[in-house]
């Protein structure tokens, strides 16, 4: 915000919108109409800090519309935490998809 517009805010205001934000809108998210979803899915993880400790944010999107259908919170990068973000996409398909593709 700074470098484009000029305007400086501090992170607690950034804090203080992403959470307003994520209480409006995760109730839409968790119900939203999957139906017009490729087949085609990618996933990566990144690590945040919150309330002073480290977590790791798994998530999947759709590659073509690039719509995320999936996000977990963990606070450890494990396998466990990558096959929950996974299946959890997948429980969204009817049917599973014939190829699955993963980054090893």
């Amino acid at each position: 915000m700074r470098e484009v517009h000029d305007i400086k805010i501090s992170h607690q205001t950034v804090a203080n919108y992403t959470e307003a934000v994520s209480n409006l809108i995760e109730p839409w998210l968790d119900h939203y109409q999957y139906d017009h979803m490729s087949k085609d899915h990618c996933g990566d993880e990144t690590y945040v800090k919150v309330k002073g400790k480290h977590v790791y944010v798994f998530f999947m999107c759709d590659s073509v519309s690039i719509i995320i259908t999936s996000f977990n919170i963990f606070m450890k990068r494990d396998t466990f935490s990558a096959i929950q973000t996974f299946y959890s996409v997948i429980r969204k398909f009817k049917a599973v998809p014939d190829i699955v593709r993963i980054d090893l």
